[in-house]
C-alpha cells in the first residue's frame, strides 16, 4: 500500500521528509504518485516534484526513480539550500550507505566534512560571500536532486527478503541575508505490502503460553518425549534434558524464525532453535538438518550441523563470539561468567533464503543486531517436510515466550 502525508506545522512546514518504508524484494505497490508539494519557510519557496516507478516488486539493481526529483525555485530573495540524506535499517550495523544503496544526486549537491549535502549549482553566486553558494532569484528554475536510486545487490541480495528499509531526505534552507539553517516543507511517502496479494499464513505469531505439549513434535529417543517440557503462563518450558526435543511444522522454503526466550541463572546450558530440519519418523524422529545454539557453555552463539539426531564438533560451522575459539569475532558477546548478560531476555532470528541450486543462505540476527550474515548452507529439504523447535541442555531451564515465522 502506497500512501502520501503532508503535515502543516503552526509555524511552518516542516522539513522535506521523504520516507520510502522499503520491504526489499516482498515490496507490493498498488498505485503511483507523481510528488507536487510547495515547501515554504519565511521568504524562501520551492516545489518539490519526483516520480517514483510503479512496480509490482523492488528487488536489487532495479531503478526506483521513474521521474527524476527537482526542486522548482518559488522564491523571491535569493537563497541557499542543504540536503541531508538518513538510512534506516537493521543491515547498518554492519554496512555504510554506499553499501547498501546506489543513490545519484546530481553533480550540483556536494558533501560537506559535515555530512550534508550542499547545492553548488553553476548558477550560484559562491564569490561576493565566501564559502556561501547563494542561489539567485529565478522563478521557474529547476534544481535536479534525485536522478538515481538503486539496491544494491552484491550486498542486499536474497537475505535481505522482508528487511524493513527507509531513506530519508531532509532539506534545509537559509536566506542569503541570514544566519541560520531552517528545515523546509514535509511530505511522507509510505511503501508495504498489499495484503490482498499475499499469502494468508505469511505471518504465524505462536503465542506458547496457549499451547498445550500435543501441539508439538517430540522424538522419541534417549530422554524423547516431552518430559522435560511444560506449558506456563509466560510460555514453554524445559528443565534441559539435552535429548528431549521439540518440533514444530514449518513448511516454507524461505522465511525468518524470530524466537523470545530466557535462561535461567547459570555459568552453562543454552538454547538452541532448529531449522532447515527434517524428521526421520521410521527412526524416531530423529533431526536432521541445522541449529543454531545460544550456547552459555561455549561463551559464544554456534551455528551446527546436525546429522540423524547426533552433533559434532566437526559439524560445527560458526562460533560467534569474543573466545579463542570464536571464528567470527563479536566483542559485545561476554563470557559465562557474565550471568546477568546470558540470563537476560533474548530475542533470535534465523533467516533462510534460497540462493544457487542445493543451498540455501542464513542470517542470524540477535536483539536485532544482525551477528551472522549471508552464511552459505546446504540444503534440499521440501518445505513440506521443513520443521523448527528448541533444544535445551545440561539441566540449565529456559523459557520459550514466543516464535514468529514469516515468509
Amino acid at each position: 500500500m502506497y500512501t502520501r502525508r503532508n503535515v502543516m506545522s503552526s509555524l511552518f512546514l516542516i522539513g522535506t521528509l521523504l520516507m520510502l518504508g522499503l520491504t526489499i524484494w516482498g515490496l507490493l505497490r498498488d498505485e503511483q504518485e507523481t510528488e507536487s508539494v510547495v515547501f515554504s519557510v519565511g521568504r524562501v519557496q520551492y516545489v518539490w516534484q519526483g516520480a517514483f516507478a510503479d512496480l509490482p516488486r523492488v528487488v536489487p539493481a532495479q531503478e526506483l526513480v521513474e521521474s527524476p526529483f527537482v526542486l522548482i525555485n518559488q522564491s523571491n530573495i535569493p537563497t541557499e539550500l542543504r540536503l541531508h540524506v538518513e538510512i534506516d535499517s537493521p543491515l547498518m550495523s554492519l554496512f555504510t550507505v554506499p553499501e547498501l544503496l546506489e543513490l545519484t544526486l546530481d553533480d550540483a549537491w556536494v558533501l560537506e566534512t559535515d555530512g550534508l549535502y550542499y547545492y553548488r549549482g553553476v548558477e550560484t553566486d559562491q564569490t561576493t560571500e565566501p564559502g556561501k553558494a547563494i542561489i539567485p532569484i529565478n522563478l521557474g528554475a529547476q534544481i535536479p536532486v534525485v536522478d538515481s536510486m538503486k539496491l544494491l545487490g552484491e550486498t542486499v541480495r536474497n537475505f535481505a527478503s522482508g528487511m524493513p528499509f527507509s531513506i530519508t531526505f531532509r532539506f534545509e534552507a537559509k536566506q542569503a541575508a541570514f544566519v541560520n539553517w531552517q528545515v523546509l516543507g514535509s511530505g511522507t511517502y509510505d511503501f508495504g505490502p498489499d495484503s490482498s496479494t499475499l499469502p494468508d499464513n505469511l505471518v504465524e505469531v505462536l503465542d506458547f503460553s496457549t499451547f498445550n505439549l500435543n501441539d508439538f513434535l517430540f522424538n522419541s529417543w534417549g530422554s524423547g518425549g516431552g518430559g522435560s517440557w511444560s506449558i506456563t503462563a509466560e510460555g514453554l518450558r524445559s528443565t534441559a534434558q539435552a535429548t528431549d526435543l521439540v518440533f514444530y511444522p514449518n513448511p516454507r522454503s524461505q522465511y525468518t524464525v524470530t524466537t523470545r526466550f530466557q535462561m535461567d541463572m547459570g555459568t552453562f546450558g543454552g538454547v538452541g532453535i532448529f531449522f532447515e530440519t527434517v524428521l526421520n519418523e521410521a527412526n524416531q524422529n530423529r533431526d536432521t538438518g541445522y541449529i543454531v545454539q545460544y550456547d552459555r557453555g561455549f561463551s559464544e552463539i554456534v551455528l551446527r550441523r546436525r546429522v540423524n539426531g547426533g552433533e559434532s564438533t566437526a559439524n560445527i560451522l560458526a562460533r560467534i563470539g569474543n573466545r579463542s575459539t570464536s571464528t567470527i569475532i563479536n566483542p559485545n558477546i561476554p563470557s559465562n561468567q557474565n550471568q546477568a548478560w546470558w540470563s537476560a531476555e533474548r530475542t533470535l532470528a534465523i533467516t533462510v533464503r534460497d540462493a544457487n541450486p542445493g543451498f540455501k543462505t542464513v542470517t542470524i540476527a540477535l536483539d536485532g543486531d544482525i551477528i551472522l550474515l549471508n552464511f552459505p548452507i546446504e540444503s534440499t529439504i521440501a518445505p513440506t517436510d521443513n520443521v523448527t523447535g528448541f533444544r535445551s541442555w545440561n539441566n540449565q531451564p529456559a523459557t520459550y515466550f514466543e516464535t514468529i515465522i514469516e515468509n
